[in-house]
This record gives structure tokens, sequence and C-alpha cells, in this order.
């Protein structure tokens, strides 16, 4: 006690027992609690903060869907740049990348976070890459731009969840695996053959025009999509476009055309 500057004493009173007491000068500081486990300091029941970054409107309703009822929050983005400037803003679990968008393409974002996360030290973020191009030269531009894993579009429900969850267990996180698809997509699909009709429309007048991108665009984004809405054949018809157009093929661009149409009248099977 003394080598801390204290003092101690007693006090003795007979046929009662003695009484020590000892006294040592600390300064007073502010309490400061532990940090807490990363598990313990997100929202009770929540699992990973997602963002999605995808062009197409109907890649980010079915990332909607296939989430929703999960314990995974998830942010949307429309575009490579809203994405950088979205996971430079917010803090993320995990961040899932077209790697197919006009503008700022997913490679390139990618690149962007992670210059980002170097130069202000922050931790990598895992990005899932998601493409509709399975050939391996592709995947590997997906690693090679700082992509985690790369997913071949169109990705089924239970193949995404499996990779959040697997992420989610990582962090010691608990997981809801949330309602089947199909009760989240079908109340979806009007409106996906609205969007088809005006793709026709747009194919139409990019072919009197000869100009080829529009329809190449249309025919990628419904090879990645039209499955995951049960369209299994405009999926198909979808994959045909984006080769004609890449070819310049214009009389087989105008048949295809009208299988397009004709692909989305009903549906093939139910999504899931």
């Amino acid at each position: 006690v003394e080598l801390m500057h204290g003092e101690i004493g007693f006090e003795s009173t007979a046929g009662q027992g003695s009484r020590f007491h000892f006294s040592i000068p600390y300064e007073a500081k502010e309490l400061v609690s532990a940090p807490r486990a990363a598990s313990e300091q997100k929202a009770s029941g929540a699992a990973l903060r997602v963002l999605g970054i995808d062009d197409s409107e109907d890649n980010r309703f079915v990332l909607e869907s296939y989430l929703k009822g999960t314990s995974h929050r998830l942010t949307l983005a429309a575009s490579g740049e809203e994405g950088v400037a979205a996971a430079r803003a917010e803090q993320f679990d995990l961040i899932l990348m077209d790697v197919n968008m006009p503008g700022m393409n997913g490679l390139e974002a990618t690149r962007a976070i992670r210059q980002w996360e170097k130069q202000t030290q922050r931790n990598r973020i895992p990005i899932i890459a998601l493409s509709a191009y399975a050939f391996k030269d592709e995947q590997a531009k997906s690693i090679e731009a700082g992509c985690d894993f790369h997913v071949t579009k169109p990705v089924a429900r239970s193949t995404l969840i499996e990779i959040l969850n697997r992420y989610a267990r990582r962090q010691g996180l608990s997981v809801a695996q949330g309602p089947s698809v199909e009760d989240g997509l079908a109340d979806l699909v009007p409106k996906y053959i609205e969007n088809r009709k005006t793709d026709v429309q747009k194919m139409r007048e990019a072919l009197a025009q000869k100009d080829v991108e529009p329809i190449r665009t249309i025919g990628h984004n419904v090879k990645g999509t039209a499955s995951s809405y049960g369209f299994e054949s405009l999926g198909e018809v979808g994959a045909q476009l984006e080769q004609a157009a890449n070819a310049a093929d214009f009389e087989r661009i105008e048949k295809l055309i009208s299988q397009f149409e004709a692909a989305f009248a009903r549906p093939d099977r139910r999504a899931a």
C-alpha cells in the first residue's frame, strides 16, 4: 500500500474485535465499456448489410425478391458510379456487383472500391461478381479486378442465399432463409412482361436504324434475368439476340425479335 502512496491502519475495541482500513489515491477516470463483438454491434436479428449494384431494373427486382424475408439488409445502386459512391458513404459487409454495365462497368467499379480501401486503410469488403458470361477468362477478369467470387447469371435464389449465409456465418451471425422465391417474384411477372414489350419496340426501332448496341444490351440483360421469372425460352432467345447483334446479322435479328415477342406470351414454368 505504501508503494502505491497509500495509508493503512486499524482500530481495535476490547471484546469486539478489530477493523482494518486503507486508502489509495486514484485519479477518477471516465468509465469506458469494452468493445463488443461484431455480431453484437448489429441490430438484433440482422445479418449482412448487402450492397447490390446492377443497372438492370429487372435484376434489382430479383435481388429484392430473393432477400425479402431474410435477415439480410439490401441497399441497391443502379450504376457503377452510384455503387462506388454508396460503398464509400455507408458500411457494407458484402457487395453484389453486376459486371456488364454501361458507363463504369462492374470491374472498373470494383477497382475503384479496392483503390479507395487501400488509400483509406479500410477493411476489404467481399465483392461477388454477377455476370451472364460463364467463360473461364471472364471469371479470371473478375478475380483480377478484385472480386472475391464469380457467379454466373441467372442466379438461383438458393445459390445466392447460401453464398450470403456462408459469409454471415463466418462473422458469427444468425440467418433466416425467408419465403419461397415464388412468393416474391410471382407479383413481378406482369411488370416483367411489360418491360419486354417495351424491349420489342426498342429493338425494332434500333433494327430500322441498323443500330446493334441497344439490341445487344437487351439480349444480354434478358439472357440473365428471364429464367428467374420463369421464362426459360425467352432467356435462350436473348442469348441468340446478343450473338446476332455482335455479328451485325440483321436478317437473323429480325427473326429473333419475333421469337422474342412470342416467348414472353407465357412462362415456361414458375420461377424457382
